[in-house]
């Protein structure tokens, strides 16, 4: 049977290997981009006869086109005194990975796995910002 993998520069796995580890990110977190560039290679861009892409047809949509991008976050701020340790708190996702979060490593891509579909696995393998905002239970 004929492999449907394909490479695309920039979302390939190699290229992947190498950013995460310019950013020193942790072997976990390698791990999922990984997982994730295979899966973006194995999967076909979505078409019109997937009920979500009905009236959006992007079955020629050319990803080498669309070379990955860093984006800028930055969040300022001040969590308030006196709620300690369990208070809520925002981070860009970067931040939050540098500092070996807890809560980033067993909830990123957990509702939403990067072998759910073509452009989940392009995020998921990609991704250089974003936040995260963790408000536990029963914090208001």
């Amino acid at each position: 049977m004929a492999s449907t993998a394909t490479t695309v520069e920039g979302y390939d796995e190699e290229s992947i290997v190498a950013a995460s580890a310019a950013r020193s990110e942790p072997d976990w977190l390698l791990d999922r981009r990984v997982e994730a560039a295979r899966a973006f290679a194995a999967v076909s861009n979505p078409t019109p006869a997937l009920r979500p892409w009905k009236y959006t047809n992007v079955t020629d949509l050319d990803f080498a086109a669309f070379p990955p991008a860093e984006a800028a976050i930055a969040i300022s701020g001040d969590v308030p005194e006196g709620n300690g340790p369990h208070s809520g708190a925002a981070w860009t996702l970067a931040k939050a990975v540098e500092e070996s979060l807890e809560v980033v490593q067993s909830n990123l891509g957990a509702l939403v796995p990067a072998t759910e579909g073509k452009f989940i696995a392009a995020n998921a393998a990609l991704w250089s910002s974003g936040t995260i905002v963790n408000v536990p239970k029963g914090v208001v």
